[in-house]
């Protein structure tokens, strides 16, 4: 759409700031897939999550997906992916059989309608009198730091997303690929959130608020706090939501690389040592953002984000 005499440059210009924003878009990731595996593993053996087990973490998940972004797209990924969805399936309906099955019924049904009673109006609500006096820190507005960062980090994963699902949809008809990638998948969101959330919700209640105490210290143990309250299969889903938590970003990871090899040798096909070279630093950047952050290593992995995906 740019006129020819720009279109190389402001070219060059935008794929840098795409590459930037997928690259920190998935070092953040990789840092709080580092931090929730770390809770995952401390849940069931109490073994202390901490920087040396991010570290040793990073290293593990970066080696795996080298390994599959080597190997293709065809064989790595598609066993990861299945494994995945068994795995999710698994864990969401032993929560829902084993846990508060009436609760769980009667939270999914009344949300859902919710939602859809208060989708519009929830949607543009800002909270407006808050901004009637002046606020200590802009932290404190309803957009506030939280917000404000889950939007950057779905801009600076949109652009590899975007190029990965429309090269695996080739073939795909318009319906197909509407239904594909926004209808199903929002519903599966919305149920997954609606079983495991609620009975996160219903077990703080029997527990004297016991998981929002962990999810104020630690926000990454926020799931196995609720796992861990679900009668006679807890310890099982314990494990398998830290394997989940491993499997999910490895499969992020791997797509993402995919999709930043084309944009960087586009038209060429990218070759495997190129697409291992990209995992290296996306570890690199992610190990990084851990070390510096100290105390405040959430705020330093947000930050990176932010940096990322703004000007893009």
């Amino acid at each position: 759409i740019l006129p020819k005499k720009v279109q190389r440059p402001a070219g060059v210009l935008v794929e840098l700031l795409a590459i930037m924003a997928t690259v920190l878009g998935l070092a953040t990731s990789f840092g709080f897939a580092a931090m929730q595996f770390g809770s995952g593993v401390t849940s069931f053996t109490g073994i202390e999550s901490g920087p040396v087990m991010w570290m040793i973490v990073i290293g593990a998940f970066a080696a795996v997906t080298g390994v599959s972004a080597f190997i293709g797209i065809n064989k790595g990924m598609a066993r990861l992916s299945g494994l995945n969805s068994v795995l999710s399936i698994v864990l969401v309906v032993a929560v829902f059989v084993f846990g508060p099955t009436l609760y769980l019924i009667s939270t999914l049904t009344q949300t859902f309608g919710s939602f859809a009673q208060n989708f519009i109006s929830m949607s543009f609500f800002t909270d407006f009198q808050i901004t009637a006096s002046s606020l200590d820190t802009w932290q404190d507005s309803w957009n506030g730091w939280w917000t404000v960062f889950i939007w950057c980090w779905v801009i600076a994963f949109s652009p590899f997303v975007a190029g990965f699902v429309a090269r695996i949809s080739r073939g795909r008809t318009i319906r197909d690929f509407v239904i594909g990638v926004t209808v199903v998948p929002s519903l599966i969101v919305m149920v997954w959130v609606g079983i495991l959330g609620a009975a996160a919700v219903y077990y703080d209640d029997q527990t004297d608020r016991s998981i929002s105490g962990q999810v104020a210290d630690d926000t990454s143990s926020g799931l196995f706090a609720m796992l861990d309250q679900v009668p006679i299969v807890g310890t099982i889903l314990l494990i398998v939501a830290t394997i989940l938590v491993a499997t999910y970003y490895i499969t992020s990871l791997d797509s993402g690389t995919y999709a930043l090899g084309e944009f960087v040798t586009a038209p060429r096909k990218s070759s495997p040592f190129f697409r291992v070279l990209l995992v290296l630093s996306i570890g690199t950047v992610a190990t990084v953002l851990l070390a510096i952050g100290g105390e405040a290593v959430v705020d330093t992995v947000q930050t990176g984000t932010i940096i990322g995906a703004f000007p893009f």
